[in-house]
């Protein structure tokens, strides 16, 4: 029987050589070999489909127990209890096991024996903590696009159009209380909805319900929407304008008659006049404050 060294220049066994294409290919520790699986703790927190996941899919962690991808499934209140159990009847020495499970790897090809120093510094599908001390463990080939698109340390712009750059984890509160584009309601209470860097310019210009003073001059204060009613009914500057009613000339003691004024002269009482003398009824312009202080004059 013929015996044959490995054709693997790094392996030294010697075998015979029929045995050669089984060794080769099965028992060799330097044969290439290709990594498509990865061992993790099963305790670490994955996503539901971490141990069978789909090609180009990212595996990131999250708050959810991995006992659902393992082969054996038990109620979680019960496995609590066997742990717990098993933990005060285990060695410390014991204790500091942990179990793996397998997860997909890179795919490279690499040789057997240099496997585990590839899973620990090389593989592309090693978990690793985030470089933006996000507190994230992910995988080494989806650094890149987490740093980008998920880490909540990464520093993006405010999506309200104030343009200012912070990082993601204050961009919530930024946009909610601080930013000068965020949509505020006014403050003096119209209902009125605008962004923040307008808000005074409304609440000074627009707003219905700010203050305002008579444009008349009677230093009275009111809000925007009473103004019209003041103007007509309350200021003390207003035009006077009597009651349609039956009155007596004063000039010449004609005693003109509401219902005969309304057929000659209409609703105007500005337009009414004296049938004799055609002294007029008012005339415009007086003001109500000038009729008190010359009706109550001493």
């Amino acid at each position: 029987m013929r015996v044959v060294d490995c054709r693997s220049s790094h392996c030294i066994i010697r075998f015979p050589f029929s045995q050669r294409d089984q060794h080769e290919k099965r028992e060799c520790e330097y044969r290439l070999v290709k990594c498509d699986h990865i061992f993790v703790p099963e305790n670490t927190v994955l996503k539901d489909d971490d141990l069978n996941p789909e090609d180009g899919e990212d595996i990131f962690l999250r708050e959810r127990s991995l006992s659902r991808n393992v082969s054996k499934q038990e109620d979680y209140g019960m496995k609590l209890k066997k742990e717990e159990n098993a933990a005060r009847k285990t060695p410390s020495k014991m204790k500091e096991q942990v179990k793996l499970v397998r997860i997909h790897g890179c795919g490279e090809l690499v040789r057997l024996n240099t496997m585990d120093d590839h899973w620990r510094h090389d593989c592309q599908r090693k978990q690793v903590p985030c470089g933006n001390d996000c507190g994230e463990i992910i995988l080494l080939c989806n650094m890149e696009s987490h740093k980008k698109y998920r880490c909540k340390k990464r520093f993006v712009t405010c999506s309200m159009g104030c343009y200012k750059t912070m990082r993601e984890e204050d961009r919530e509160y930024h946009e909610t209380w601080e930013c000068k584009q965020r949509q505020v309601l006014c403050s003096l209470g119209c209902g009125f909805q605008v962004s923040e860097v307008r808000r005074k310019l409304h609440e000074r210009g627009d707003c219905p319900l700010r203050f305002v003073e008579c444009s008349n001059g009677c230093r009275d204060t009111m809000r925007f929407e009473d103004l019209d009613y003041h103007l007509k009914e309350q200021c003390t500057h207003r035009e006077y304008k009597p009651p349609a009613a039956d009155w007596k000339c004063s000039r010449c003691g004609m005693k003109n008659k509401k219902i005969k004024m309304l057929d000659l002269f209409g609703d105007d009482v500005f337009a009414w006049c004296c049938q004799v003398c055609n002294n007029k009824y008012a005339r415009r312009g007086v003001k109500i404050n000038d009729m008190l202080k010359s009706k109550y004059a001493f």
